[in-house]
């Protein structure tokens, strides 16, 4: 008789056990599927939260980045480049040649950036009847050997010539306001601008174009000190902590010159980048430790479930194969009477075992994408482990075959006559 044909009838004839083992079998590979779909989805969501997250924390750098920028501005230059033997409080600055702010520039240092030339010295303005500090300055001079790219914004704007920029108190002493025409040592500007308080020596003091000041002074080709900021970028120095090396480069540059860095200032610069490199990484931190929490306690529920499932499924199945065999002595000791071997036999009971774990395991595996799909929000193509179809669609018909192996050897051992006898 033909194995298949064999198959299909005792599929046919015990329809309620075959529908038993069927559910049995489903139920076990759903949750061997749901479970795997779980975590797999949760790991697809986390990635695409923790992507989320650092592009986020990309765009807060940017934010900070603008954020510094402006603390910049508020905080002004840091690092201040004089003449020998000179001070930033020194009542008559020395002087030193304007030839040096190229060779700065051209030196291609990296670790300054934002270079202002400028002539200051303390004069009486005569047609304004008080003391003040004239200071010039241009445009800031571009460092060679910079990476390119976005046009960095000048922390001080340049003076055209021909215009005049007040301080807070000079401004309120002479009542000038922009637009008004006035005359300085003999030449006309016209005001562009007039500071608010700063509580500094700025407030006594009026800019102009740094030609202007040196015409004025008769100090042409001189200026009394260049201004800078310590670049704190990860490309000027990756830990961001760079300070004493700009006096060592400098001084190679420039030896005649004295290096003064404002610590205070290049300190809140430094720790305004660690704090903020800080908050974005504890942030993705926090986030990273949520997310494996969640899946260590989804890990832990499966790998009870899922286990508890398929040792229940191999039980029941074993069970129904073991009623399906003792129900069906009879039948047995008659095929065997007609010939059939005792491998036939076995073989009839695992083809249907197999039959069943195959069509139980493809719909498990279905139902369970389906349960992983409803807890998620990740696609489907998504969810599906390259694993898990051959973990399900092989596994499953293989633990039922074992499920059913021993009943299938006690009913094939069985001696025919023994059982038609009794039957």
């Amino acid at each position: 008789m033909n194995l298949t044909r064999l198959i299909l009838r005792e599929l046919a004839h015990r329809r309620i056990n075959a529908l038993l083992a069927f559910l049995g079998v489903v139920a076990a590979a759903a949750c061997l599927t749901a479970g795997m779909t779980l975590l797999r989805g949760h790991d697809v969501e986390t990635d695409e939260i923790l992507t989320t997250a650092a592009e986020k924390t990309k765009a807060r750098v940017t934010e900070l980045t603008d954020d510094y920028r402006k603390i910049a501005l508020e905080l002004g230059f840091n690092v201040f480049i004089l003449p020998a033997d000179s001070s930033p409080s020194d009542a008559v600055p020395r002087e030193m040649p304007y030839d040096h702010v190229k060779k700065l520039a051209g030196a291609g240092i990296i670790t300054i950036e934002h270079l202002l030339p400028s002539l200051s010295a303390s004069v009486f303005w005569q047609e304004q009847k008080q003391q003040v500090t004239l200071t010039g300055i241009h445009g800031e001079v571009a460092i060679e050997g910079k990476a390119k790219g976005k046009k960095k914004q000048p922390l001080i704007q340049p003076v055209e010539p021909g215009q005049i920029v007040l301080g807070f108190e000079v401004a309120k002493q002479t009542a000038l306001k922009p637009g008004d025409k006035v005359a300085l040592l003999g030449e006309a500007f016209t005001v562009s601008k007039a500071h608010p308080a700063r509580g500094t020596n700025d407030d006594h003091t009026v800019w102009i174009d740094l030609a202007a000041a040196q015409k004025l002074l008769g100090k042409e080709g001189r200026i009394t000190a260049i201004q800078a900021i310590n670049c704190l970028a990860p490309n000027c120095h990756p830990d961001a902590t760079g300070i004493p090396s700009v006096s060592q480069e400098i001084a190679k540059v420039l030896p005649d010159t004295k290096v003064v860095i404002d610590m205070a200032k290049a300190r809140a610069r430094i720790d305004n980048r660690v704090r903020a490199m800080e908050e974005a990484k504890a942030a993705m931190d926090a986030e990273a430790a949520r997310r494996a929490e969640l899946r260590g306690q989804m890990s832990a529920f499966t790998s009870i479930l899922v286990p508890v499932a398929i040792a229940g499924c191999g039980l029941w199945v074993a069970v129904l194969a073991l009623t399906n065999a003792r129900e069906r002595r009879g039948e047995v000791g008659i095929l065997r009477a007609l010939g059939l071997s005792a491998a036939s036999i076995i073989a009839m009971f695992l083809g249907k075992a197999m039959v069943i774990g195959l069509l139980g395991a493809a719909c498990g595996f279905a139902l369970g994408i389906a349960i992983g799909a409803g807890f998620t929000r990740v696609e489907v193509t998504q969810l599906v482990d390259p694993l898990a179809p051959r973990i399900v669609l092989l596994g499953v018909p293989l633990l039922v075959a074992l499920a059913s192996w021993l009943p299938s050897m006690l009913a094939a051992q069985q001696d025919p006559a023994t059982v038609l006898g009794k039957d």
